[in-house]
């Protein structure tokens, strides 16, 4: 069973894709996604494997889709900003795979103060004295 300093550093990135909501419209990020679920399968299919949106999947030999048997860890992580409290967070999501089929779920969220004197004085002062 993983625990939580599991989900705080990952050190062996074997595979990397980057989903990035702000630049891409949602149907090409839903197409990456269908990609990545098939391992570049349809493209292959249709002729074209360069019409593959999945970076890692279109160069792996023999083609498999993104999470396969051999998949350990999954994370989702993306970084949010309260604007109420001056906040900063980082939200993964860490999925741990079993050989057994069960999946462990691990949400690990890390907040920072946007600006140091944003935050309350009594927690400034802390911070000044440690």
């Amino acid at each position: 069973t993983p625990e939580f300093r599991d989900s705080e550093n990952f050190d062996e990135f074997t595979r990397v894709e980057w989903l990035l909501t702000e630049l891409d419209p949602m149907e090409e990020l839903t197409r990456t996604l269908i990609d990545m679920e098939d391992g570049c399968s349809h493209a292959a299919a249709t002729g074209s494997l360069l019409t593959c949106r999945c970076v890692t999947c279109r160069s792996q030999t023999p083609r498999q889709p993104y999470i396969d048997e051999q998949t350990r860890r999954l994370e989702i992580a993306f970084i949010a900003y309260n604007a109420q409290y001056g906040i900063y967070s980082y939200v993964g999501t860490n999925l741990f795979f079993n050989r057994g089929g069960h999946i462990h779920k691990h949400v690990n969220i890390m907040s920072s103060w946007a600006d140091l004197l944003s935050q309350p004085i009594s927690d400034v002062l802390i911070s000044m004295v440690a």
